[in-house]
């Protein structure tokens, strides 16, 4: 193969790759499940390539298709690797015990939460068994930084995640009827929180 002939194939796998990545970022963020044809128009990329690249991916089990749907979504290796991912970080294995030990005082949920982009993700979860009402928080999961607690109580704090720098990065997007809407009814929730220490989370981010 000549110089010229390599090099093109090393920018066409490139691009290659940059369309997988966008491919398996898209399923991530607006799945769990897409059809072939909604992938293509979302991203803007020819449905044969993505349809082969979608095939490429199953091969390693990074891609499922629903046989009945035959919808696509993330395979079951990205949540194994997720999961690897997750324990290697040292935040979350210093921060197990204490979570462990506060759902049992508290009796209740507790969740291990870091900003992150577009909002906060759940690094870890302990259910207390003893819990009448359980958070839906997933592990891995992103949340918006205006519609959860575990943000609320960092945000008055270091200026780059001032309320006004949120706002213009992510806006204030609408969960439940309760979601606070503008910058000028978070500020009060925002003082609370300081006065008090702690935030609470009034069905803003899902119903009952």
């Amino acid at each position: 193969m000549s110089p010229r002939a390599k090099i093109n194939h090393t920018v066409g796998s490139s691009k290659s790759l940059q369309k997988a990545m966008r491919i398996l970022i898209h399923l991530g963020e607006r799945g769990p499940e897409i059809s072939l044809t909604k992938l293509s128009s979302d991203l803007a990329l020819n449905r044969s390539t993505v349809h082969r690249l979608l095939s490429a991916m199953q091969k390693f089990h990074l891609i499922e298709q629903n046989p009945l749907s035959e919808k696509y979504s993330l395979g079951l290796k990205f949540h194994e690797l997720g999961s690897r991912a997750l324990y290697t970080r040292s935040l979350q294995s210093e921060a197990r015990p204490f979570l462990v030990e506060l759902a049992r005082r508290s009796n209740e949920s507790v969740s291990l939460a870091v900003p992150g982009a577009g909002g906060i993700i759940c690094l870890d979860r302990v259910d207390s068994p003893t819990s009448i009402i359980t958070v839906r928080t997933l592990i891995g999961e992103r949340f918006p930084r205006t519609a959860l607690r575990p943000r609320k109580p960092s945000s008055p704090g270091s200026p780059s995640v001032r309320p006004t720098n949120i706002l213009f990065r992510n806006g204030m997007k609408l969960y439940t009827p309760l979601t606070i809407p503008s910058l000028r009814k978070l500020k009060p929730v925002l003082d609370a929180t300081r006065r008090q220490g702690y935030a609470t989370d009034h069905e803003e981010l899902e119903r009952d």
